[in-house]
């Protein structure tokens, strides 16, 4: 009877194990999925500022400019850019950074994406 019991037990432990390797061997799927559908909105988002013409005026040395660079991460490639360095944007009328030049108009401040896409109207 003992035998019986142990094998039982013995079991049920095998498939608690299965069931538990199963559950957790599934889980990091879910989430590149979901990682993989915000990268294509991103970059959905992305494409559309710079088919709308969205241009960011920056300088090398400007502190400002490094944080709206740090809001994009990898996508500021996307970002279409003017670098005012050497006399590069004299004959703009843009003298504060960054200056974001969207549907023609001009707005100075570091932007979240979401205020990107409100000014843009490109759905974030």
């Amino acid at each position: 009877m003992k035998n019986g019991m142990d094998m039982m037990i013995g079991s049920g432990v095998l498939m608690l194990a299965m069931v538990w390797f199963l559950f957790n061997s599934m889980q990091p799927t879910s989430y590149v999925v979901a990682a993989s559908a915000q990268e294509e909105r991103t970059e959905a988002f992305l494409n559309c500022v710079y088919e709308g013409g969205t241009n960011l005026y920056i300088t090398g040395d400007c502190a400002a400019c490094e944080e709206q660079k740090a809001v994009f991460g990898d996508g500021f490639e996307m970002i279409k850019t003017t670098l005012c360095e050497n006399g590069a944007c004299e004959r703009s009328d843009v003298t504060k950074f960054p200056t974001w030049i969207i549907k023609g108009e001009k707005y100075e401040s570091v932007f979240s994406l979401e205020q990107i896409s409100a000014l843009s109207g490109c759905k974030l």
